[in-house]
């Protein structure tokens, strides 16, 4: 086993309650803030790309 999953398999299975619920608040908002990211990038590329075409009549 390599040394990030073991270090990962022991924070995780902690007992300790709240850094649980704490971690996964953590993990939930990171994940939220990528998916926003990788959405207003798609949609940025997209309107970029239209308003190219529009303007240059292509």
């Amino acid at each position: 086993m390599n040394f990030e999953a073991y270090i990962a398999r022991r924070y995780f299975a902690s007992g300790r309650y709240f850094v649980s619920v704490s971690t996964w608040i953590t993990i939930f908002g990171v994940i939220l803030g990528v998916g926003v990211v990788c959405f207003v990038m798609a949609m940025h590329n997209g309107l970029e790309s239209e308003m190219r075409s529009r303007l240059l009549g292509t």
